[in-house]
């Protein structure tokens, strides 16, 4: 027989389906390992579901802590929402060091272990929040922070981007580094002081996060550069011109004061911190308000009142009033110890400063008959004009220095005497949320937002694009055709 007409039989063929099967033989086994264990590599270019190395160095660091970390939830249903996938990762990482005590459980299922969280009841803990405590130290991170909203340059949202992860690492170091901002009381004019009259009320802000301090600027002559908030409590005489310089200079870097004016019958009139409120177009009134209907008076005082907080105006970019309407709504009465009012005036930043409404008085008139709430002149010179409605504290934001105020018309509500009858609760709850808006005690730790990465391509004209995508056809298909030819000879040599 002639060598020429043999053939040789060919084991490409074979040695391809070999490949095949061995591929298959392992990929199924290694798919079914992973799957039982939940293994999972991250290989998101932004690492999406990876702790960054600035939230593992802290996490080392502390190992030593112990860490009581609380979600308000199943986190097993977040599992379930293809968006909130970078926090259950999170979650997930973040309860595996054996430091952390990892709890997670619906409010509602276990409202003992809530109360437990909140005893004082000064957080408003709602579904999906995080708690996270060290020793004495807390903080809470409210679910609607986890994620923020990116939009496309007509307004409409066309992602999230995962921002939780700086929030939770930065309360993690918060409650266990004790890394508080300082607010300082004022004193020097007659206020009173922290330890005999604000011990509940600075223990609150301890639980915030913040220290309490006071300051005599007379002593000092200077403002210390930790200052977060300067407070004026119900001072009984007016600060000096020294001390109204170092205050306005203070806030013209960016500083934050609270102005808490209980009313006195002092005829001196509060010219310079008078001229502090009027850069954030403010003016104080010189008077109180009272109860005239004596069966509707708390404590047999007729001045102590029903007040009510405004909804937030369109205008406004600030909202310090929508949860603490909710909890009104739930039936708890605002009341307001003695109290002055305010109102607004164009002062010389007038352009860039916003001014809003915190809590307000209905008060008789012949438009509003039904009030039975009055208004009196009460120290200092001038008579009060009366409307409808009279503004007892105003919150104020320059935003070219980034400054901020609030006003009320009383300091008293926040006094032990006060705090432990309860009555005064939501100009409380309002006193704390201005707090936490002129001075957010979370530490940022600088860990970057993630978001989930797209590749794109960008076409000039549908031409080009149609085009390119008949080319990516055409090319493999290409290829197909020379590998079938190629295929067909081998077969029949």
């Amino acid at each position: 027989m002639d060598s020429n007409n043999k053939k040789t039989f060919n084991f490409s063929g074979v040695l391809a389906l070999i490949l095949a099967l061995l591929v298959l033989v392992i990929a199924i086994p290694v798919n079914l390992i992973v799957s039982y264990f939940d293994f999972n590599i991250d290989m998101t270019p932004n690492k999406l579901y990876s702790l960054s190395e600035t939230s593992v160095k802290l996490l080392e660091e502390t190992k030593d802590k112990k860490i009581e970390f609380t979600i308000l939830c199943d986190i097993e249903d977040i599992k379930e929402i293809d968006e909130y996938l970078p926090l259950y990762y999170a979650l997930e990482q973040y309860s595996s060091y054996e430091n952390i005590e990892f709890n997670a459980y619906y409010p509602d299922e276990y409202p003992e272990r809530v109360e437990a969280l909140n005893p004082d009841g000064f957080f408003n803990l709602s579904t999906a929040d995080i708690v996270i405590k060290c020793e004495n130290s807390i903080k809470k991170i409210p679910s609607n922070q986890m994620f923020a909203d990116i939009y496309d340059d007509n307004g409409n949202i066309v992602e999230q981007k995962y921002v939780g992860e700086n929030l939770i690492t930065g309360a993690i170091k918060a409650v266990t580094e004790g890394d508080i901002p300082q607010i300082y009381f004022l004193t020097g004019h007659g206020e009173k002081n922290i330890a005999d009259n604000y011990n509940l009320f600075t223990a609150n802000l301890n639980n915030y996060n913040y220290t309490t301090s006071e300051l005599n600027l007379k002593e000092t002559k200077e403002i210390p550069d930790d200052t977060a908030i300067i407070f004026i409590c119900a001072p009984q005489t007016d600060i000096t011109l020294e001390e109204k310089k170092l205050i306005s200079e203070y806030a013209e870097n960016g500083g934050n004061i609270a102005f808490l004016m209980s009313p006195n019958s002092s005829e001196e009139r509060y010219k310079n911190i008078e001229d502090l409120m009027y850069k954030y177009n403010i003016a104080m009134d010189y008077n109180r308000l009272y109860e005239s209907d004596l069966t509707s008076v708390v404590n047999q005082d007729k001045y102590t009142i029903t007040v009510s907080l405004p909804e937030v105006s369109d205008e406004n970019a600030v909202d310090l009033t929508s949860e603490l309407n909710n909890i009104i709504n739930q039936g708890i009465m605002p009341f307001m110890c003695e109290t002055r009012t305010f109102k607004t005036v164009s002062g010389p930043d007038a352009s860039i400063v916003e001014t809003g409404s915190l809590m307000q008085a209905d008060v008789y008139s012949v438009e509003n008959t039904s009030s039975t709430i009055m208004s009196e002149s009460y120290g200092g010179t001038e008579k009060v004009n009366i409307g409808n409605i009279l503004d007892i504290a105003y919150y104020a934001h320059n935003k070219q220095n980034d400054s901020k105020i609030i006003v009320m018309g009383n300091a008293e509500f926040m006094d032990d005497a006060h705090v432990s009858e309860g009555f005064t609760i939501i100009p409380l709850y309002l006193c704390l949320s201005s707090i936490t808006w002129m001075y957010d005690s979370d530490v940022d730790m600088e860990i970057e937002d993630k978001t989930r990465s797209f590749d794109t391509m960008i076409f000039e004209s549908a031409n080009q694009a149609k085009n390119l995508m008949n080319l990516l056809i055409a090319i493999p298909s290409a290829f197909a055709l020379i590998g079938l030819g190629v295929w067909l000879k081998r077969r029949n040599s």
